[in-house]
Formats: C-alpha cells, sequence, structure tokens
C-alpha cells in the first residue's frame, strides 16, 4: 500500500480503541465503561445449561426449551416467521392442547414488532412489561419462571 494513507489508517485504528472505551447511553452510569468490542451478558443464573440471563430473544428461545417439559410443554415447531413456535401444553391429566408461541425478550416488543393477538396463544418472554395486553395473550416471564424450578 501507498505510505501517503498510512497516518489515515493510523487514525482510523485510533478512532476504533478510542470508541470502544466510551460509556454506553442507557442504563449504566456514566462512570461504568463498556468495552463495545466484547458481548454483554445479563445477569449470573447458576443454571449449568445457561449461565448466564438471555439478553435477546434468542436467548429467550433456548432458556425456554430448557424450561418447556417441566412447564407441560411439548415443541413441535420453532420457526422464523410470526408464531415463532408451535408447541402441545398439557391442560389436564391426559389432555393436551395446541398453542402458538411468540418469544420476545420483552414482552412489549409483541406490539412493537407488529403482530396480531389472534395469531397467537402466548408470549414467551425474559422480562413482562406490557401490562395492557390483550387479554387473550398468556405470558410467561421466564426470569420468574426459572427461579422457581
Amino acid at each position: 500500500m501507498n505510505q501517503e494513507w498510512w497516518d489515515v489508517l493510523a487514525m482510523i485504528d485510533g478512532e476504533k480503541e478510542s470508541r470502544a472505551l466510551q460509556p454506553v447511553k442507557g442504563r449504566r452510569s456514566q462512570k461504568e465503561i463498556v468495552l463495545r468490542d466484547r458481548p454483554i451478558y445479563g445477569d449470573p443464573l447458576g443454571l449449568p445449561e445457561l449461565a448466564y440471563a438471555p439478553v435477546n430473544e434468542a436467548g429467550v428461545v433456548f432458556a425456554f426449551g430448557l424450561a418447556a417439559r417441566k412447564l407441560g410443554f411439548t415443541v413441535h415447531r420453532i420457526q422464523t416467521e410470526f408464531p415463532d413456535c408451535e408447541a402441545m401444553r398439557r391442560v389436564a391429566r391426559g389432555q393436551w392442547q395446541r398453542v402458538r408461541i411468540e418469544f420476545e425478550f420483552e414482552s412489549r416488543n409483541f406490539l412493537k414488532h407488529g403482530h396480531n393477538p389472534k395469531g397467537c396463544d402466548v408470549i414467551v418472554c425474559w422480562v413482562d412489561n406490557w401490562p395492557e395486553r390483550p387479554k387473550n395473550l398468556q405470558v410467561i416471564e421466564l426470569s420468574k419462571v426459572l427461579r422457581s424450578l
């Protein structure tokens, strides 16, 4: 490469390093430094299968997989389109019923994503922050459920 651009490349590298140490906007205090070149983990859970709490929807899907049997679910299908999951739920001894499940990190994301409440029976989330949700939608808040299992 031509030497005349080395100083520009050095400046770009320096800018990347300074950004990596800047505080992240949001719930953190200004004194906390977040290294932007590394992932963020949730709180420790103490589970052998999932060491830290989910921080996104994919983590919620995995956490549900860990708890599904104890919650009375048998998963038939997980897909990328709405709803995310089709499962059977035990409703009584010897009786099961098909349910449509949408996974969200926060229950309110269901509304933000524009999903139709008529196409879903259960929202499985990590944080339930949608108290005014439609009455036909059951919410399973895994952050509370996993603590009790």
